[in-house]
């Protein structure tokens, strides 16, 4: 398997060096703007789906009348059952071609629906730009401007972090489909590129040890101060699973530092990323989006590690 992926790194990097840079920067700006564009799609329907399905058991089990379940309701008005076209959130109208270009629609239309008027969130063309921002920067500064394996798996390890970042910052939710891909394409990173070097396991566990003690002196008193079972959900942990794995690589490269300051820092980190997520916290239950600010701390810890 890794002789075979080995062969098409190869290949791909003869094919690279035959296509001139500007032509290889529009090609991955294209691929971007689209994965941005399916994102915004992924990032509407996951959440809705999920408790779509949940509505639909509550609707067989106890026979309640559908007209009270509003997800089921909204979800098949917008699932793409029958009809793989792009829908207006508000008046249900089928969104033209010409209206559906990542970026360059919303900015023509004005952030709005042609039909209805409705404006559209500002996350669409924030998570298509972010995306066409993070695709650009890494293939050139971080990937040489060459076309390799590892950066096809760091693309969609960045698309995966861009559903859980706006699923869990829009709906304080995490879909385990999506937790699953993130520590799974971080794997096969760590297998492709050389920055899987820096990862031993007796780090990890000392930073999966550091964990479990902020678990025991954070979480359960916090959980235990608003009656429920755990301050963190799962989804969360798996995404510090990641952290402690990216703490342990950062320190084996900078090996001046110990992992007790590594992992301070990151915490740091962590708070002030968690103190720009205050304003999403949901008003009815105080529930704080913890995955982006956990996402933003492991994704610069892995971008600081591919400059070294």
């Amino acid at each position: 398997m890794l002789d075979a992926l080995s062969l098409f790194n190869q290949e791909l990097a003869l094919l690279s060096e035959l296509i001139p840079l500007w032509v290889k920067l529009v090609m991955v700006g294209v691929v971007c703007l689209a994965l941005g564009s399916y994102s915004n799609s992924v990032i509407f329907r996951s959440p809705l789906s999920a408790l779509a399905s949940f509505e639909r058991g509550v609707v067989e089990e106890y026979q309640v009348p559908r007209e009270r379940c509003g997800y089921l309701n909204k979800w098949e008005r917008f699932s793409h059952t029958g009809d793989k076209r792009s829908k207006c959130t508000k008046c249900g109208t089928k969104i033209r071609l010409s209206d559906n270009i990542p970026l360059l629609s919303y900015i023509y239309l004005r952030g709005s629906c042609r039909s209805c008027g409705e404006r559209y969130s500002p996350r669409y063309v924030f998570a298509e730009g972010l995306f066409l921002v993070v695709g650009l920067a890494s293939f050139y500064w971080v990937f040489g401007g060459v076309f390799s394996v590892d950066f096809l798996v760091f693309i969609g390890f960045a698309l995966t972090s861009v559903f859980i970042f706006f699923i869990d910052l829009e709906n304080r939710v995490i879909c385990n489909s999506h937790s699953v891909a993130y520590q799974f394409l971080f794997v096969l990173f760590l297998v492709l590129s050389p920055v899987g070097e820096f990862i031993t396991l007796d780090g990890f566990v000392q930073a999966c040890s550091y964990l479990v003690f902020l678990h025991i002196m954070v979480n359960v008193p916090i959980a235990k101060l608003k009656g429920v079972d755990s301050a963190v959900g799962e989804g969360d942990l798996g995404l510090l699973l990641i952290g402690a794995a990216l703490v342990s690589m950062v320190n084996n490269a900078f090996p001046m530092y110990e992992l007790l300051q590594v992992f301070s820092v990151y915490l740091i980190l962590l708070g002030v990323f968690a103190l720009a997520c205050f304003p999403f916290t949901d008003t009815k239950t105080g529930q704080i989006p913890a995955a982006p600010s956990i996402l933003l701390v492991n994704a610069t810890c892995l971008i600081g590690l591919l400059l070294v």
